[in-house]
């Protein structure tokens, strides 16, 4: 990782000459706030140095690192600047001195903490002028940047509100928060002490690792409960990921990630399993790991050799076999030489979310995004803004389903004094992205684990989802207002079902969790009919392959019973789709079909060509087209659709 100055001042503590006013008694004193400071607790540290402070208000060791210790304490710049300035008035040295310069950056890094950004240039103006040497200059350059980023983001602030959980945080460090689905459970990891009788506290004043969750009953977050039971043995560990299933929880580990799985019995989670190589490297760290809302990518980071510099972002895809693939870097638009961290992908499944100490920074970690286009290729990185970014730490960003709420930890100053990392939640006034809808269903079917279901919107995938094997339940986040196709299939027969949903931008999902609910799509093989009725029965599992809910409006503005009507008035019938091209196909091509008078070519609204075959009386008539067609395995997405919705696609 490139060298900054402020980080380097977060490490070590400098002593300017000896204590000649201390009594061995407090030089031993002292000597052991430095060792507590050097360790980052700081907390102990500022105890014993106020101690002496006290008897020696002119000691300029004691009063210099005193303010470095409230500088790294985060949250005290005021009385960091405090002492600082005074250290500056106690040093009488004539020249320009290391130390000096030390110390007047020591000074800057406070001002840009008070969100002084033009008082901290003013002092690296003075710096380069005393200073002689190049040794100072990179890092002065990378903070003039990070001033001048700030200056830029204060200006356009962001609308939103910031609120800290302070019924989840606690006086010890507080982060990495996930959020299941519906907004009611939070995980999240807290280096709390875990009981009165607990012994094993840190060198830097904080308690191991742990993994916390609360519950949200509409009525505010409630009392976090330790989560048991992830490993056999005692150690620190801390989440990273909660699937959307609300089933795999994703936990980091001594440089490793693991999956624990939840008991849908016991609702206890269940022993952590270490993931295989290539995900794990025995000689890399593996920090941070999520997976993507249709579980077909995980991003992670690492620290492995072929990285950009410090750490990196990953990202690999699961192969059929429920493996995932060869991991590769996301590239050079995302990783810096600097190190980035969390990155999560926004349920919409094209913005990616992480933490830099590259890029435009603000100071310290900040949250960025990138939009990844249709070539799979991320675009230009943007600083998320403040006042969610800040000159100190940011990072762990969560967005959610809801467009206007997001969680993130940060190390935030608002004019007390902080305690290390505390989890905050965003409410947006005016979101980025467009509104999200949930669309969720049941699977009915003697083996679920084979069925897999795909959202489709103006003939094109969009994600593909996996039903919960044991209570068969499915869920799908899109964009609010639009048409979409919501196709099952069965990997074994090859049958396959659908039902069609207008989201609507009121349907956006918000704090109450609320979701459209397109009810049962049932494969287990139905009660014999006869076969006077068979048509009948077509006709009825046809209807119930469309779905527009009642109480919404169609493009047409009527309701779901009057086009039913005039669809049954008209003649109803089903084909199945199996082609759609951004360019308009030769049939000649299609092999597998030779019936090519009864190929139907759709022209959408956004100039795509959709193509289908047939025009049945009954869905099980079309299922049987269907069947044939993927049996040529020529058009393995194809599907059986009512026809009429076409009507909506290509007006």
């Amino acid at each position: 990782m490139k060298k900054v100055s402020y980080l380097l001042l977060a490490i070590f503590i400098f002593c300017t000459s000896a204590n000649a006013q201390l009594s061995k008694k407090e030089e031993k004193l002292f000597n052991e706030a430095l060792n507590y400071a050097g360790a980052s607790n700081n907390r102990k540290a500022i105890s014993i140095l106020r101690n002496l402070y006290e008897k020696h208000n002119d000691d300029i060791d004691v009063t210099y690192n005193l303010g470095l210790c409230y500088m790294n304490s985060s949250g005290n710049p005021d009385s960091a600047l405090f002492f600082l300035q005074k250290t500056a008035a106690l040093d009488t040295e004539p020249e320009w001195t290391d130390d000096r310069t030390e110390l007047y950056l020591a000074i800057a890094r406070t001002q840009q903490l008070r969100l002084q950004f033009d008082e901290a240039m003013k002092i690296y103006d003075m710096i380069e002028e005393k200073d002689s040497s190049d040794y100072w200059d990179e890092d002065i350059s990378y903070n003039r940047e990070v001033c001048n980023n700030a200056l830029t983001f204060m200006a356009q602030p962001v609308k939103l509100t910031v609120k800290n959980l302070e019924t989840i945080n606690s006086e010890y460090n507080d982060y990495r928060p996930v959020v299941s689905l519906d907004g009611q459970t939070l995980i999240f990891t807290s280096r709390r002490k875990l009981s009165r009788n607990e012994k094993s506290e840190f060198d830097d004043g904080q308690f191991e690792e742990s993994v916390y969750s609360s519950k949200n009953d509409g009525n505010g977050w409630s009392k976090p409960e330790l989560i048991e039971g992830l490993f056999d043995n005692k150690g620190q560990a801390t989440v990273t990921c909660l699937t959307n299933n609300g089933r795999d929880l994703y936990i980091i580990r001594d440089g490793n990630i693991y999956l624990s799985q939840l008991d849908s019995a016991t609702q206890k989670w269940q022993k952590a399993v270490k993931l295989p190589s290539p995900i794990n490297q025995s000689n890399s760290q593996e920090i941070f790991a999520s997976v993507t809302e249709d579980g077909s990518e995980m991003f992670f980071v690492s620290n492995r050799k072929d990285g950009y510099g410090g750490y990196d972002i990953y990202h690999s895809y699961k192969l059929p076999n429920g493996l995932w693939g060869i991991p590769l870097n996301v590239g050079s638009t995302i990783n810096t030489p600097y190190d980035e961290d969390a990155p999560i992908k926004h349920p919409t499944n094209n913005i990616l979310y992480f933490s830099s100490q590259g890029h435009n920074t603000m100071g310290g970690y900040d949250i960025f995004y990138s939009i990844e286009n249709n070539d799979s290729i991320f675009e230009a990185v943007r600083n998320i803004g403040f006042p969610i970014n800040t000159p100190d730490d940011d990072i762990y960003f969560v967005p959610t389903a809801q467009k206007d709420m997001a969680y993130y930890a940060s190390i935030k100053w608002s004019g007390t004094v902080t305690k290390g990392y505390d989890i905050y939640e965003v409410e947006y006034d005016e979101p980025e992205i467009d509104k999200l809808a949930i669309i969720s269903g049941i699977i009915k079917a003697p083996d679920i684990s084979a069925i897999r279901v795909t959202a489709m919107r103006d003939g094109e995938i969009i994600g593909r989802y996996v039903p919960n094997v044991e209570t068969g339940k499915f869920i799908i986040i899109v964009e609010a207002g639009d048409y979409y196709t919501i196709v099952a299939r069965d990997l074994d027969t090859n049958e396959s079902k659908s039902k069609d949903v207008l989201t609507l931008k009121t349907d956006s999902y918000s704090k109450l969790g609320n979701a459209l609910d397109i009810g049962t799509l049932d494969f287990r093989k139905p009660e014999p009919v006869s076969e006077a009725n068979e048509a009948e029965a077509g006709n009825k599992q046809g209807e119930n392959s469309t779905l527009t809910p009642d109480n919404q409006n169609n493009t047409n503005g009527k309701s779901a019973a009057a086009q039913n009507a005039k669809s049954s008035q008209g003649g109803k019938y089903f084909t199945v789709q199996f082609l759609s091209l951004k360019e308009q196909c030769d049939l000649n091509l299609i092999k597998t079909i030779s019936d090519k008078e009864n190929i139907y070519e759709y022209v959408y609204r956004d100039g795509w060509f959709v193509y289908s075959y047939g025009k049945f009386d009954s869905f099980s008539a079309a299922n049987q087209a269907l069947e044939s067609i993927l049996s040529n395995q020529e058009f393995t997405d194809a599907f059986v659709r009512n026809a009429e919705q076409y009507e909506r696609f290509t007006k």
